[in-house]
C-alpha cells in the first residue's frame, strides 16, 4: 500500500504518522496505552504532554476537539459499559462504528489503513480476537456491515 496519501491526511492536521505496534502481543504498559478502539497512544507525540489518551480522559481524546465533538468516544463508552478493557473482547467487533469517521473528506485509503491498524492492535491486545481484515476498505464494509451500510 502507498502510504503517501495517508501521510498527507495526517499532515493536513499537523499530525505525525504513527506506527502500528510491532511484534506479537502487548506489554502491560502498552495495554494501558491502547485505546478501546485499538488506537495506540504510546506512539503519539502528544501522549503524556498535551493528552493522556482516550482511556485516561474518560473517552474524550484530544483529537475529538478537532471536530468539535464533546461527547465521549463511542468505543470508550461502549467498552466501559460492558466492562471490557477494549473492543477486542467484544463478539461484535468490528461494529458499525468502525466504519464511521468524523472527517467527511477522509480518503478511502486512509480509512482502510486506520481500520487495519486498529484491528491489528486489538488482535495483539487479545490473542483470542480473530477479526479478519480484507484487502480493501470496500471489502471490509461489505463483510462486516453487509446490508447495514
Amino acid at each position: 500500500m502507498d502510504y503517501s496519501k495517508i501521510k498527507e491526511e495526517f499532515a493536513k492536521y499537523g499530525l505525525e504518522f504513527p506506527d502500528s505496534l510491532k511484534g506479537e502481543g502487548l506489554t502491560e504498559e502498552q495495554k494501558q496505552e491502547i485505546n478501546p478502539c485499538g488506537t495506540f497512544c504510546g506512539k503519539c507525540d502528544d501522549y503524556g504532554v498535551t493528552c493522556d489518551g482516550c482511556r485516561n480522559r474518560q473517552g474524550l481524546p484530544l483529537w475529538q476537539q478537532m471536530f468539535g465533538n464533546t461527547t465521549p468516544c463511542h468505543y470508550y463508552d461502549c467498552s466501559a459499559k460492558k466492562g471490557f478493557h477494549d473492543c477486542s473482547q467484544c463478539d461484535k467487533l468490528p461494529c458499525p462504528e468502525y466504519f464511521s469517521y468524523p472527517d467527511p473528506d477522509m480518503s478511502i485509503e486512509y480509512k482502510q489503513w486506520w481500520f487495519r491498524l486498529r484491528m491489528n492492535n486489538l488482535k495483539k491486545s487479545n490473542c483470542n480476537c480473530k477479526v479478519e481484515v480484507m484487502d480493501t476498505y470496500e471489502e471490509n464494509v461489505i463483510r462486516y456491515l453487509g446490508d447495514e451500510k
